[in-house]
């Protein structure tokens, strides 16, 4: 299968649109941002499960809710400089972006949110966050994961231009 391409960010180059600068600036006006290591809580586990069912992100065979363990397993043992974004609307726990720190570059490992908050992507405001950190640090590169153009869940990345896209062993830019 090719449908997979590493998909990652120039954010010097990175030029939000409109709705996406207005996403930024209504997400800094409504939410706090911590940065901290990873962690599991029951908080965090009931805000993923939550996110991954009313997303519809389960397959048919995967249908299980994350427990403290196996969430500890996916998202808070790791073997890189890890950090999570833990996103509050007043004392309530939103959103959580967990990321790992390289040279030059920041990646997005894992976002989830709350699904049904009103009057902002959540998703979008969480990448448009992370290109703000890495450019206020230095970093040349945002690296989103993958993108698969037929798939929902994973295409909306290319909405970030420019960016580039591994494909076939080589970096090419999309604009």
């Amino acid at each position: 299968c090719q449908a997979c391409e590493a998909i990652r960010l120039p954010v010097n180059d990175f030029q939000p649109r409109s709705t996406q600068r207005r996403t930024l600036r209504r997400g800094d006006e409504l939410l706090r941002m911590e940065i901290g290591e990873p962690q599991a809580t029951l908080e965090q586990v009931a805000l993923y499960n939550r996110h991954k069912q009313l997303r519809n992100l389960s397959q048919a065979e995967d249908v299980h809710q994350e427990t403290l363990a196996s969430y500890g397993a996916f998202l808070v043992d790791t073997c890189c400089d890890t950090e999570e974004f833990r996103y509050y609307h007043g004392e309530e726990l939103v959103a959580v972006s967990v990321v790992d720190w390289g040279e030059g570059a920041l990646s997005a490992v894992y976002t989830y949110f709350e699904p049904h908050f009103p009057g902002l992507s959540l998703g979008a405001y969480a990448i448009l966050r992370q290109v703000k950190l890495c450019r206020e640090r230095g970093l040349s590169w945002l690296y989103l994961g993958y993108y698969v153009a037929n798939c929902i869940h994973m295409n909306y990345k290319g909405l970030y231009c420019p960016h580039e896209r591994l494909i076939a062993g080589e970096w090419q830019r999309f604009t």
